[in-house]
């Protein structure tokens, strides 16, 4: 497995859970940090009625515009599902 594959989610190409687990344990005690742990709301349902490739769709349109509302200052994880931080 490459560095890529075990840092970065394959569908959104944002960091993933395992790179999140990384820079958790980096950041130490002393220093602060905030974390924004964003959802997409009735995901199930976009799935049930619209199927797992238009799901897909949506998780990856959600990930872009999470990258475009942060600088570069700030990392973007998909730690699961519809889950990101």
């Amino acid at each position: 497995m490459s560095e890529f594959d075990s840092s970065f989610d394959t569908l959104t190409g944002l960091y993933n859970r395992a790179a999140f687990g990384r820079a958790i344990k980096n950041i130490g005690e002393t220093k602060a940090f905030s974390l924004i742990i964003l959802d997409i709301n009735n995901f199930k349902m976009i799935n049930d009625t619209y199927g797992h490739d238009y799901g897909d769709f949506v998780i990856k349109e959600v990930a872009a515009i999470i990258q475009k509302s942060f600088n570069k200052l700030y990392t973007c994880y998909r730690i699961w599902g519809m889950n990101f931080i």
